[in-house]
């Protein structure tokens, strides 16, 4: 016996016939009659007899459906005590922020968990290639991640937030030959030696993909995940490198030039990418409202 055909059997008697039940429980009358007539076989008696003008219920019936009655109510108040339950319960929800992102978004997202008590936001921050790789392991449930978007899979997920992005410029040490200059293209850096940070940041994989692009290998002598340690070489060793331009806002020196990069990776736009694959129905509208909001609050 199936919850399903119990709560056939309910409907068709408060209905008073099998058409009307049909029509309530959105199914065809054959069937319904056929999930009754299972209903009867499993319990080894008859149910209900059908009259001219509907149905009328045999004793037997009668017995089952106040007992049916009780039954579906116990499971109904199971199924709210449970629901109740899991908003009681914090869910964690693990989010991906490239570490530019966390300082530029700070604010945004800090109002944001607080709407939401029931929802533990756990940050990583990390390079937007890695983050990419940890949404791909299922290691994380959703990300704010800087183009390009390097898996296939998360394109499908992804919706870009428009007026939210990053740029780049060039950073040479205060004494280098090009530090006068006020624009410069990846060929007119081509023969300097690069410090970059590490391809687990997409600037670190898109500045050799794009010199490659244009006919040349860049010569990456040094590479850190630190942001703060590759200016250190840029001004200790006249190397040249590439970093977001809102870092000038961050990491105040004095000893290093930023000058405009004129390439078509000059901007790095925003997309936040959700995890279909692992992520709870209500997270993805969780996720949907930041989106919203952030569209809204920039």
């Amino acid at each position: 016996m199936e919850i399903r055909e119990v709560k056939y059997f309910i409907a068709v008697i408060e209905a008073g016939s099998f058409t009307a039940a049909a029509k309530t429980l959105h199914m065809t009358q054959p069937a319904l009659s056929w999930n009754i007539k299972q209903l009867e076989a499993k319990l080894e008696t008859q149910l209900i007899e059908r009259t001219q003008t509907g149905v009328s219920v045999t004793e037997s019936g009668q017995v089952f459906y106040d007992g049916a009655k009780d039954v579906i109510a116990h499971l109904n108040r199971l199924d709210r005590l449970m629901k109740s339950e899991a908003q009681r319960i914090r869910r964690k929800i693990r989010f991906g922020l490239t570490i530019l992102s966390s300082i530029n978004y700070m604010d945004q997202f800090q109002g944001y968990v607080g709407k939401y008590p029931q929802v533990e936001l756990n940050f990583v921050q990390r390079g937007s290639k890695e983050i990419q790789d940890m949404l791909i392991q299922d290691k994380l449930d959703a990300a704010l991640i800087s183009e390009p978007i390097y898996y296939s899979k998360l394109e499908e997920n992804a919706k870009r937030l428009d007026g939210y992005y990053y740029d780049v410029g060039v950073v040479v040490a205060k004494d280098h030959p090009l530090a006068n200059r006020e624009r410069l293209t990846l060929r007119d850096i081509m023969t300097e030696s690069f410090a970059l940070v590490s391809d687990a940041y997409a600037i670190g994989q898109e500045v050799p993909r794009r010199c490659k692009e244009l006919g040349f290998i860049p010569a990456i002598n040094y590479r850190n995940d630190n942001w703060e340690v590759v200016l250190e070489h840029v001004a200790a060793y006249g190397s040249v490198t590439i970093l977001p331009v809102d870092l000038l806002h961050i990491i105040a020196r004095d000893d290093v030039e930023w000058i405009e990069l004129d390439d078509e990776i000059s901007r790095f736009h925003l997309q936040l990418v959700i995890n279909y694959d692992k992520t709870h129905v209500d997270e993805y509208a969780i996720f949907q409202n930041l989106y919203e909001e952030l569209m809204v609050n920039h």
